[in-house]
């Protein structure tokens, strides 16, 4: 039998060496993939292994890194130790390479995984804290690893939370890798990394050099949400019992409809919640707030509604605060303000502002996104919103901004057989 020779980069020999958590994290054209898909498949040929391969997200099994590892197995000329089919990778010694994605797993449907010897979590930047709190007590089995291979994102994002900051796990060993470490890399690759330094040498740092992603040109709130990264205000929060819970809305136009659920603590704004309606109309918004305080036992404050709230639909010929009054909730509507000042006033709200990392994640995308809108044939961006889709949610907080003075923040005006009721089993 022959000797199974497969050259590594030096960068990446620490990861060689036993660990129940490996992570490579760097810019394009690292190798990182190709690293751990040979350090796969050579694991597979030497004793039999169990291999999971996860994504977040996985469509289809386009979307996994199959084909790479079919590459590899051809590369290293092994395939007659294999036998592969559209979903799943045999090896004639019992090894298993399977292909799963974890944004619809739960602790169900993930239990066939206990056994395996390694999960490989590729592009774990877009990894969720809920699949890595899943993934990482599932893959139990005495001497198992898993693996993170990703170009990090953000600070906060799950995985860089989890293996490059103070608290990382003991047994972990976690590599920095670049092109620059690449013996391999390739000449076209080259060419296509000095267009993108020449273009835009700040992104080009995210792309190529593993650097955190910069704010998106003409973003309203960049600056505010990369200190809320970088002093760890993104985080996980629970409901304060002893603060009632408040609400900011953009109504928005077929259906565009948002509300952050946030309470005020010392005068500092705690995000708790976010809500993209998958429905329109009042009458669901009304049902989908009921349903999260029954499930986490609050008590509402003032629900700030924008000055179209007062206006009267077509429809019933009722005014919209009117109709969710009856549904049982009463808002304060605010006079209309002028956006720039709005704007003014969420980036000094923003600067003070803790938020949930996962309930709040899809607002925060938003508001990283909410930019001025381009003029293409000047070149230049205008001093307007861009009506992006991400505007609602960045409309929302700027209602908060505008009614801060209008909450009530205090629960005198409830009994205690309410409180009591309302607080059983809080957060």
């Amino acid at each position: 039998m022959s000797i199974l020779q497969i050259q590594t980069p030096r960068a990446f020999v620490p990861l060689l060496k036993p660990a129940r958590y490996k992570g490579a994290h760097g810019g394009r054209g690292s190798g990182k993939s190709h690293f751990f898909a040979e350090l796969g498949i050579e694991r597979c040929i030497a004793e039999p292994t169990r291999i999971v391969c996860i994504r977040e997200v996985q469509n289809s099994i386009k979307d996994s890194v199959r084909q790479l590892l079919v590459d590899k197995i051809d590369k290293l000329d092994v395939r007659h130790l294999f036998d592969i089919t559209r979903d799943e990778i045999r090896g004639a010694n019992g090894s298993l390479i399977v292909f799963r994605g974890m944004n619809d797993a739960n602790a169900e449907n993930i239990k066939s995984l206990e056994g395996f010897d390694v999960a490989w979590v590729e592009e774990a930047h877009t990894l969720s804290q809920k699949s890595l709190d899943l993934l990482r007590p599932t893959i139990r089995k005495d001497g198992s690893e898993i693996w993170f291979s990703w170009n990090p994102r953000n600070k906060t994002d799950p995985v860089d939370d989890f293996l490059r900051s103070k608290k990382a796990p003991a047994d972990a060993i976690v590599v920095q890798v670049n092109y620059t470490d690449n013996p391999f890399f390739p000449d076209p690759l080259r060419k296509e990394m000095l267009e993108d330094r020449a273009r835009d040498a700040e992104k080009a740092k995210h792309t190529w050099d593993g650097a955190y992603e910069p704010a998106p040109a003409g973003n309203y709130y960049g600056l505010e949400m990369a200190e809320a990264e970088a002093e760890r205000r993104i985080t996980e929060l629970f409901i304060d019992p002893a603060l009632p819970v408040h609400t900011a809305w953009d109504l928005g136009v077929a259906g565009n409809m948002t509300t952050w659920l946030f309470q005020m603590a010392n005068g500092q704004p705690r995000w708790i919640d976010f809500i993209e309606y998958e429905a329109p109309g009042l009458p669901h918004a009304a049902s989908v707030l009921k349903k999260k305080q029954d499930e986490r036992k609050f008590v509402w404050g003032t629900h700030l509604w924008p000055h179209d709230g007062s206006s009267t639909d077509i429809g019933s010929g009722e005014r919209r605060c009117d109709t969710m009054a009856k549904l049982g909730f009463k808002v304060e509507v605010l006079p209309r303000d002028n956006v720039g000042d709005g704007i003014e006033a969420v980036r000094r709200l923003l600067k003070m502002s803790l938020w949930d990392r996962d309930r709040c994640a899809k607002g925060l995308d938003h508001l990283r996104n909410y930019r001025r809108k381009y003029d293409k044939t000047h070149d230049r961006f205008l001093e307007e919103p861009d009506k992006n889709g991400h505007d609602h949610a960045a409309d929302a907080v700027r209602t908060a901004a505008m009614g801060k003075d209008k909450l009530r923040n205090d629960m005198s005006g409830w009994s205690d057989e309410i409180l009591n009721f309302e607080f059983k089993g809080a957060a």
